[in-house]
């Protein structure tokens, strides 16, 4: 048995499978019938992925702590650029992407004055954004936090 599967939670996954399915019929309620007119009272799918996503990178920190046995700059610095170079790049790779298909009429949304604000994660520092890569918000909300 290979080492990440004996470091799996149980309780974590089902929590995950719980919060996938949330958002997948929080997104497709207008398409099921089965539904009709009754809504369904279910908690933010989004949130518990924000809980999840908490506690999976707070325990890799300790982790990185105790493996390191001293709290300095250089570990807490070293964790944070290991972490950004799982996330960053698909991140970049998905906004140049908005860009050229916005560009070019591909897809909804306009450019404009403040495009530049996702290449910070500030896209809703001032006010919710409504004009590209609105699936970007989670993402600057879980960088800064």
């Amino acid at each position: 048995m290979n080492s990440e599967k004996q470091h799996r939670i149980f309780g974590l996954d089902l929590l995950r499978v719980f919060a996938i399915l949330i958002v997948l019929i929080g997104h497709s309620s207008g398409l099921m019938t089965f539904a009709g007119n009754y809504h369904l009272k279910l908690p933010d799918g989004v949130d518990l992925f924000f809980v999840l996503s908490g506690y999976l990178i707070g325990s890799s920190f300790l982790r990185t702590l105790k493996e390191n046995k001293k709290i300095n700059f250089s570990t807490i610095f070293n964790f944070i650029i290991r972490r950004w170079f799982r996330t960053l790049p698909n991140y970049f790779l998905f906004l140049l992407l908005n860009v050229i298909l916005i560009y070019y009429s591909i897809i909804p949304g306009y450019l404009n004055k403040f495009t530049f604000t996702f290449l910070f994660f500030v896209q809703n520092f001032h006010k919710p954004y409504d004009f590209m890569f609105w699936e970007s918000w989670s993402l600057a909300i879980e960088e800064w936090f």
